[in-house]
């Protein structure tokens, strides 16, 4: 199995920049196991990754209660929020050639994914999940090299992440090797909504039972 230990070359980062018009409420602070769901991420990026996480966020003061983190504000000031514009923004202000990128509201981070991923970067600008013909962007890993194209896109208000990918190298990781650490996919989970929040408890509660050999 590929250890991120072995390549600090690799900063963990969180876009937490969103609108959550959907939710209604700020998604990074709903709370899963009387956890607030950002520190449940923080937390699992830790212990993958040497590098501090990084979190991209114009409103850093309400996450004052996070510890060992650093805090970057959007370089592109844009009349819509937008995914593109933090994945530039967080990518252009770490330290390291590469980034794992993340969003906010996917709580299930899963440890052995994320080192198969990383194990693959060095061949590649992007390294993507990939299921069926759907790109997984906001689960991937990306290198400075990505910026130029990038900031093409934001100059011309295009902001769809995949649409640069032709401009660069990509390497996707498919169904079969995903499945290999995370058959249920809930790696890519995100809570968008109320109904999604309910079900990211209920997976949460059963992932939980699974691990201490509970089915029931």
């Amino acid at each position: 199995m590929y250890s991120t230990k072995r390549r600090p070359n690799i900063t963990p980062v969180i876009l937490a920049g969103g609108a959550n018009s959907r939710m209604g409420k700020n998604k990074a602070l709903l709370k899963i196991d009387n956890q607030k769901i950002i520190e449940i991420m923080v937390q699992k990026l830790e212990r993958i990754f040497d590098q501090t996480v990084y979190i991209v966020t114009n409103q850093s003061e309400l996450y004052d209660f996070l510890e060992n983190v650093i805090f970057v504000e959007d370089l592109v000031n844009v009349d819509k929020k937008n995914s593109l514009v933090g994945l530039y923004s967080g990518l252009a202000q770490i330290p390291t050639d590469y980034g794992f990128f993340l969003p906010c509201d996917m709580p299930f981070v899963n440890e052995g994914l994320i080192n198969y991923l990383t194990g693959l970067s060095k061949d590649y600008d992007v390294v993507v999940p990939k299921i069926k013909e759907y790109y997984q962007p906001l689960h991937g890993i990306y290198h400075k090299n990505c910026l130029s194209p990038i900031k093409h896109m934001i100059d011309r208000e295009h902001y769809k992440i995949i649409d640069f990918f032709p401009k660069v190298k990509v390497g996707t990781v498919g169904e079969e090797i995903i499945h290999r650490f995370d058959p249920e996919e809930t790696s890519f989970f995100n809570i968008n909504n109320k109904e999604d929040y309910e079900r990211a408890k209920v997976i949460s509660n059963y992932s939980r039972r699974k691990a201490n050999g509970n089915y029931e």
